[in-house]
Order: structure tokens, then C-alpha cells, then sequence
């Protein structure tokens, strides 16, 4: 192939081929080719010729300084025929990618059986595809190739390939929710047994670092094509295997990676998706779910999608769904009883635990009856220790800086914070209480 070529080379020795042409001058569409300084013909063909472009790279963290040298030049660039399609791969994703997808729609129009030429070329590119795709279980949020190769392989009926991508990827952690619909549609094509035992892996894996998502599989999976063959028992029992306990027992998934907040959304496709399946099951999920109140917060998680069933007619059949809004309302009701009313003078809640001489005197004014505003003028660094207690411990104080003398002076001014946020949270549990008693 003739190409106008950038052949960068840093100190650390790598090079590689970029703006590919084609012999008529277009442009190839593949992305950077590594190659080896051996492979250049005659050898050190580069070595007097003067860089178009030299860079120099500063020393950063622990990499060192380095060069890198940019060649404008033009190339012949040849490769064994049998090998063609492992050094195309070689150029990652966003080359091999967009070249599959044509060799897909080539098969396609052709309407040659599978083992054809063509079919074994979209095979052999596929499995090189395969054996170096990422392994990172960190992810773009715009990623969407793990999608884009399923989506090719379920096109290609490529059984073998379907179940060595969702056993070594997707169930290996290169995981995340915008493959799910690709990955049940790959599954729906395998034999039941191997999409349950390769689903169930999946959540098990996944099911850490990737509570939402996988609660969204599992819903697809029950609503869709795959669920009317695999078995949704122990599909639904597996995410209920995975589900996170106390949160000192959550831990980081990888060095990437860590497992996140409960979202309602999670809850709601969880009773969904175990209800729609086997009573017992639902029944498993809600135990759990209401065993770990400081891991699925009552206000947080679970009256939102408590609120959330309450509009969902299909619900109301579901016993796991009525004992989430049991729970919710006697939360709801336990607060709006309690007494709320507003302060008489100003006396305030003391938080603050350091024992330090100004944080011990800010915690007595805190206390004082007849006291609105207090007074420190001191060097910035004992100001900056009490504000920060003060914001780490939701004191109702309002805090400002006097800028007029030297020391300057942190004013502390109380207020009604504390009883503001109950009375907010008050309208919002009396609005809420009756859409969840019917």
C-alpha cells in the first residue's frame, strides 16, 4: 500500500505509521500501525535523515524525558498475505472495527453460506479481535464497542466467537449498562444452558463495581428473548448472591474501580425482574434489601422507588413490592410524628467533638440560651481549624471573615439550618405518605 506516512520514534524506541492513502489518494481509514525498527528495508533506513518534526518530552512522574522524532515520508508497506489480518489487527480497535463491519455487510449481500471465504475471513479477523480486545474493567461512558463487535458476531450467526467474547470479556470485567442489550441478544443465540452459565457469570463478576447495570440486565433478560430460554432462577438468584450488606464490608472491585451507591432505579429493576419470575425469589430480594438500612437508605433508595411501584398498576399484585411500601410508609409515618417545631432562643446542638481551647469555646456559645454571635480574631490557621469543623459537622452557623485589622476575625452567626432541613423534609414525607397508602 502507498501511504503518506508519520513515522514518530521516542526514546523509548516505539514507532509507528499514521495518515495511511490509499493509491489513489484517499484516505485509508486506519488508525496508527506499531511497527519494529527491523522491519524497515534496508534496516536503519531512517537513522541520517532529518526529522520533519522533533519534540521534547519533559521528565513527568515516573516517566523519564524523552524525544519523539516525526518522518514525512513517503511508504511501500508490505505484509504476508496469510498474516494480513493479525497485522491489521495490530492498529486496534478503531481500525478493525469499521473493517469488520464491511467484511459483515460483504458477507451479507453475497448470501454465502457461513464457512464461505468471506465468512472465514469476518471469522479469522475476529479472533484476532478477541485475543488482545481490552481486559480494563474502566470504561468511556461513550464506549460502545463491546456492543458494535456483539452486534457483528450475532450478524455472522459466529457462535464460537459469541461465547468466547461473553466468557472472556464481558464475564472477565470489560463490562458496563450499554452492553446489555447486545449481550442478551448474543446470549438468546447460544444453547440455554451456556447463556444461563455465562449470564449468571456475568453478574457475578460484574455485579460490585456495576450494581445498576447488571439489576438492568437481569430486568432485559426476564422481559426479552433470552429469558423464555435460560433459567431466570438462577439468573435472578445470582444478582441476589451479589448484592452489597453492610457498607464496611464494600471494597474497591480492582485498582480502577469501586463499588458504588445504591440507586432506586437498581431496586426497581431487581423487585421487577425477581417478582415477574418466582414469588420466593421476590421474597429473598426485599429480606435483604430491608436487612441494610445504611446501605439501601430508606430515603434515598427505597421510598423513592417505593413511589416509583406506586405508579407501575402491574405492582400492586407483587407481595415483595407491598412489603417495600410497608416499610417506606413506617418510616415516613415514624418521622412525621415525631415533635417539629421551631427554636424559642438560641440555643443550638454542639457536634463538635475537638477538643481544641477555640473549638471547645464555639461548642459552649453553641449551648448559650441568649447568644447569637461569636467572635475570633486569630492567626489564619485556627480560623481555617474551626471553619472546618464547623462545615464538617453541619453546626447551624453561618460563618464570615471580618477583613479589618491584623489578625482578621471569623464571625459566627447561628441560625435555624437544623430545623429548616426537618420542616422541608416534613412537607416532603406529608406529600409522600398518601401516594404510598392506597
Amino acid at each position: 500500500m502507498t501511504n503518506n506516512s508519520r513515522l514518530p520514534k521516542s526514546s523509548t524506541g516505539r514507532c509507528f505509521l499514521s495518515e495511511w492513502r490509499r493509491p489513489d489518494g484517499s484516505e485509508a481509514g486506519f488508525d496508527d500501525f506499531p511497527f519494529d525498527e527491523d522491519e524497515l528495508c534496508p534496516f536503519g533506513a531512517f537513522e541520517d535523515l532529518t526529522p520533519d518534526e522533533l519534540h521534547f518530552h519533559e521528565a513527568t512522574g515516573n516517566e523519564g524525558a524523552s524525544f519523539e522524532r516525526t518522518y514525512r515520508r513517503a511508504g511501500f508497506v508490505l505484509w504476508p498475505t496469510a498474516r494480513r489480518l493479525a497485522v491489521l489487527n495490530q492498529a486496534g480497535l478503531r481500525t478493525t472495527l469499521p473493517y469488520l463491519e464491511d467484511l459483515t455487510a460483504r458477507w451479507e449481500a453475497s448470501k454465502a453460506p457461513i464457512r464461505s471465504p468471506l465468512w472465514r475471513e469476518g471469522d479469522e479477523l475476529s479472533r484476532h479481535m478477541l485475543r488482545s480486545w481490552p481486559r480494563s474493567s474502566w470504561r468511556e461512558d461513550e464506549d460502545a464497542e463491546v456492543g458494535r463487535m456483539l452486534d457483528l458476531q450475532i450478524r455472522l450467526r459466529n457462535m464460537e466467537c459469541i461465547d468466547a467474547f461473553l466468557a472472556g470479556v464481558s464475564a472477565e470485567g470489560h463490562y458496563a449498562a450499554p452492553d446489555n442489550e447486545a449481550i442478551l441478544r448474543a446470549a438468546a443465540l447460544l444453547p440455554a444452558p451456556r447463556a444461563t452459565e455465562l449470564l449468571v457469570r456475568i453478574l457475578r463478576r460484574n455485579a460490585p463495581a456495576h450494581l445498576a447495570a447488571c439489576g438492568d440486565l437481569v430486568q432485559r433478560c426476564v422481559a426479552g428473548a433470552a429469558g423464555r430460554t435460560c433459567d431466570l432462577m438462577q439468573i435472578g438468584a445470582a444478582l441476589i448472591e451479589a448484592l452489597p450488606g453492610p457498607p464496611t464490608k464494600r471494597q474497591e472491585v480492582d485498582p480502577w474501580t469501586w463499588s458504588v451507591p445504591v440507586k432506586p432505579t437498581f431496586v426497581v429493576d431487581l423487585l421487577t425482574a425477581t417478582s415477574r419470575v418466582d414469588e420466593g425469589l421476590a421474597a429473598r430480594a426485599i429480606e435483604h434489601l430491608l436487612a441494610w438500612p445504611k446501605t439501601y437508605k430508606p430515603d434515598d433508595v427505597l421510598v423513592p422507588a417505593a413511589r416509583a411501584f406506586a405508579k407501575l398498576a402491574e405492582s400492586t399484585a407483587w407481595p415483595a413490592v407491598g412489603r417495600l411500601r410497608e416499610a417506606s410508609l413506617d418510616h415516613l409515618r415514624k418521622r412525621i410524628a415525631l415533635p417539629l417545631e421551631a427554636p424559642r432562643d438560641w440555643t443550638r446542638a454542639n457536634p463538635l467533638t475537638c477538643k481544641c481551647s477555640d473549638c471547645r469555646e464555639l461548642g459552649a456559645f453553641l449551648t448559650a440560651p441568649d447568644q447569637q454571635q461569636w467572635r475570633l480574631k486569630a492567626v489564619q490557621g485556627r480560623r481555617s481549624h474551626v471553619e472546618e469543623n464547623v462545615r464538617s459537622t453541619t453546626c447551624d452557623l453561618d460563618l464570615t471573615t471580618e477583613r479589618r485589622g491584623s489578625p482578621h476575625t471569623l464571625v459566627a452567626t447561628k441560625n435555624q439550618a437544623s430545623y429548616e432541613r426537618r420542616a422541608k423534609q416534613r412537607r416532603q414525607d406529608l406529600e409522600h405518605a398518601p401516594a404510598l397508602d392506597r
